[in-house]
């Protein structure tokens, strides 16, 4: 027997705009420093080392993916995965002559937890991470709404 898996949203309209991705190259300009079954911790080859960037990614098993929301027809499988891409960058501060002022940490997660069903296709997912993007969007000013969130200003105020 088929089966078919769906959303039940109806708001789907796509942006004009879109999104420039940033070509890391993983596996060229990051060194790796740490690895474990579950864990994959590297640094980036191409920034100083007083001045570096770090990249996690993570995976582990959970016993239940846990929502806020009301699951009224729950599957047969109830254990899922969590996996976690970090990233770590220090973003400094100079005088006009150059001295450094002062070196700020910015931490960046991407958490992804979902059951370990045959159901869930990584385009299931591919649709829910642009959703989550979409939600940090400000369509109307065409840029994402961290001026905002920053100030814990988190009701959107447009479109």
């Amino acid at each position: 027997m088929a089966y078919t898996s769906s959303f039940a949203f109806t708001n789907t309209t796509d942006l004009t705009s879109s999104v420039t991705i940033t070509g890391i190259k993983p596996k060229t300009n990051y060194a790796l420093i740490a690895e474990q079954p579950t864990y994959v911790e590297t640094q980036n080859k191409t920034a100083p080392l007083d001045q570096g960037e770090r990249m996690t990614f993570r995976c582990q098993d959970v016993d239940k993916v846990s929502t806020a929301q009301v699951i009224q027809n729950p599957g047969k499988v109830r254990n899922g995965v969590q996996y976690v891409v970090k990233l770590e960058e220090i973003l400094r501060t100079t005088d006009t002559d150059g001295s450094i002022v002062m070196d700020e940490p910015i931490v960046m997660y991407l958490t992804v937890r979902h059951q370990k069903s045959g159901n869930i296709k990584a385009s299931h997912l591919d649709i829910v991470f642009k959703r989550l993007l979409g939600a940090m969007y400000d369509e109307t000013a065409a840029e994402f709404r961290w001026n905002d969130l920053m100030r814990s200003a988190l009701q959107p105020v447009e479109d």
